[in-house]
């Protein structure tokens, strides 16, 4: 069983960091062909300054280059600071008891009868079967994974149909550079908190997200949301990715998975980058544009604890 857990973590590892987005969406998309615009901001305090970047987790080689602006920053800045860094394994691999099922334990156990005779359904659609191929899970590897985790692999196969990579996501883009240039890697979260929020929703949010990813994968109805989202975040339409994650779950029940995803953990990545500005080094902070975004985001708590925001593009 061993074997099989690691397996199931390496499938899941370079994920846990990218929430918002691959819940968000799935789908295939055509890119545009102009320069990438994301939301970027200065946020001031008396001491120091952080460059905020919004991002998009899993990303596509015509990301780059970036921006005039946001190079200078990162050129500017003395360290990186991402919600996890996914690229460490170690990390990743000790979430395994958390993503997988030990025998005797099984998906099913974990679903409704009802719930689980849908996941059965969707399992034998060729949509799926085609998506689980991409992403290079076998089908009988499917029922040693929790709810959520199963979930969350799934969510990111229409990604990487679309042409989309891990590699490519903002993130791991100046992770790259952070660790090749020697720069100090500061995490607002961790790849620990992030599984253990996750494993800790409530079962029957688990299984609503589950089928409503499922659901996706066969309707096909995502393909229109990833073409948004991307659309959104390379004009770096906040308002547009906002809207997004408001529709993104549809059911009661997915709807507390996805507040607990985004709004619900704002108030501690402010924390964490007030933190920063107490300081005296410019900090370069990469996190998903679904956070920064809208009534609750970082850029509206940050002015509210009367920081100086700019938006630099």
């Amino acid at each position: 069983m061993l074997r099989s857990a690691l397996y199931a973590l390496r499938v899941l590892s370079g994920f846990l960091a990218r929430r918002a987005p691959a819940f968000l969406v799935a789908g295939a998309c055509t890119l545009a062909t102009a320069q990438s615009h994301p939301a970027f901001f200065e946020v001031s305090s008396t001491t120091s300054k952080v460059y905020l970047l919004g991002s998009i987790h899993m990303g596509h080689k015509d990301f780059y280059p970036l921006p005039a602006s946001i190079e200078q920053a990162w050129k500017a800045s003395k360290s990186l600071a991402v919600e996890a860094d996914a690229s460490d394994p170690a990390a990743t691999m000790a979430m395994a008891t958390l993503m997988v099922c030990m025998p005797p334990d099984s998906l099913d156990q974990h679903l409704s009868p009802e719930g689980w005779k849908q996941v059965e359904t969707h399992f034998r659609n060729p949509k799926v079967v085609e998506g689980l191929q991409k992403v290079g899970l076998p089908e009988a590897a499917l029922k040693m994974f929790q709810p959520w985790a199963l979930a969350a692999t799934l969510s990111v196969v229409p990604f990487l149909q679309g042409g989309f990579d891990v590699a490519s996501g903002i993130d791991m883009h100046f992770l790259k550079r952070a660790k090749e240039e020697n720069r100090a890697i500061l995490q607002i979260e961790s790849v620990d908190f992030q599984a253990k929020l996750l494993s800790g929703l409530p079962k029957n949010s688990q299984e609503a997200m589950l089928l409503e990813t499922l659901e996706g994968l066969t309707s096909g109805k995502a393909k229109v949301e990833i073409s948004r989202l991307v659309a959104a975040w390379t004009q770096g339409d906040l308002d547009q990715i906002q809207r997004l994650s408001q529709n993104a779950a549809k059911s009661p029940e997915a709807k507390i998975w996805m507040r607990s995803l985004l709004e619900t953990r704002n108030p501690g990545m402010a924390d964490k980058i007030a933190g920063y500005l107490a300081g005296h080094d410019p900090v370069f902070v990469v996190v998903g544009a679904a956070h920064v975004a809208g009534p609750e985001g970082l850029v509206e708590r940050l002015k509210q604890r009367g920081f100086k925001v700019r938006r630099l593009f």
